[in-house]
């Protein structure tokens, strides 16, 4: 897969899931398993709603960074270290995805949404990583 794709993938999975934790907060974190534990004292539900909410922002505002730059490393405007920039940055927030998620489905969530949530992270980090070792031009 070209990087420029699998950039764009990652921005129509992270705008995805923005809107949907933005618009459907309770919903989605309902799907990891939270709202069992929330719902113990009815308080602690709108404040793990409105987190949902916040987090559901910054992954549509990332998607959208994601899909704005999408197009860059074949259009020639940027240049072989600066390549390396991005995808090294892309890699890195992605691993830090991947070790969060790891340790939540490990130790909170147990479910299928924690090993889709994995296996989504693990495709970008091999997908960067190789990018990354890749030759550039």
């Amino acid at each position: 897969m070209k990087i420029d794709k699998l950039i764009l993938l990652n921005a129509i999975i992270f705008f995805a899931l923005g809107i949907g934790f933005a618009l459907y907060g309770p919903l989605m974190m309902n799907a990891f398993g939270m709202l069992d534990f929330a719902e113990a004292d009815g308080g602690i539900y709108w404040f793990t709603a409105s987190f949902a909410r916040l987090i559901g922002a910054a992954l549509f505002g990332y998607g959208l960074l994601l899909w704005a730059i999408s197009d860059l490393p074949s259009s020639g405007a940027l240049s072989a270290p600066k390549k390396r920039k991005l995808y090294l940055a892309l890699l890195l927030g992605n691993i830090l995805g991947l070790y969060v998620a790891i340790t939540q489905q490990w130790q909170v969530w147990i479910n299928l949404a924690g090993w889709l949530t994995i296996g989504v992270f693990s495709i970008f980090v091999l997908g960067y990583a190789f990018a990354l070792a890749r030759k550039t031009d």
